[in-house]
């Protein structure tokens, strides 16, 4: 299944090929490779990435109305993608990087595994992503240890 070769769930992989589907722009890059994200000069920009996160980061755009009591119809903000960092509940990039890391952090996915994955080091995800409490990272060792014993209840390290 495409989910388990790409190490990703369905839901992904469902909103992946939709997209695929209904709005990506067929185009090549310089280099002859297909970029999944792309408009139709080719390979998405990395300032048009960030102004589409910071324009669906705010919370009148995704349904959750406007926290400031603004009106989106007079909120400098919710005029224009060039505009939306200016909303105040706007967050950085970084911050989506951050949240996903700390979370998985709390997943206890392996520290090596996120490295590779996400291009940090471990001593960088020890340092800044993993602020899980001393009572949050006992727990974890104490499932995980549990999961080693064998049937028997003797410890398999």
């Amino acid at each position: 299944m495409l989910c388990e070769v790409l190490n990703i769930s369905q839901r992904v992989v469902d909103v992946l090929q939709a997209y695929i589907h209904h709005n990506r722009i067929d185009v090549d890059s310089k280099t002859g490779r297909k970029p999944l994200l792309t408009t139709s000069h080719g390979r998405i920009s990395k300032s048009a990435m960030r102004r589409y996160i910071y324009k669906w980061r705010r919370p009148c755009k995704v349904g959750q109305g406007c926290p400031h009591g603004r009106d989106p119809e007079d909120c400098e903000a919710a005029q224009s993608h060039n505009t939306a960092s200016q909303c105040p509940s706007s967050r950085s990039t970084h911050t989506l990087r951050h949240t996903y890391l700390t979370q998985k952090r709390r997943d206890a996915v392996p520290k090596n595994l996120l490295s590779d994955r996400c291009d940090v080091s471990e001593e960088i995800l020890d340092k800044h992503y993993d602020e899980r409490t001393s009572d949050e990272k006992r727990e974890r060792r104490r499932k995980v240890l549990n999961e080693l014993r064998d049937d028997t209840g003797d410890d398999l390290l």
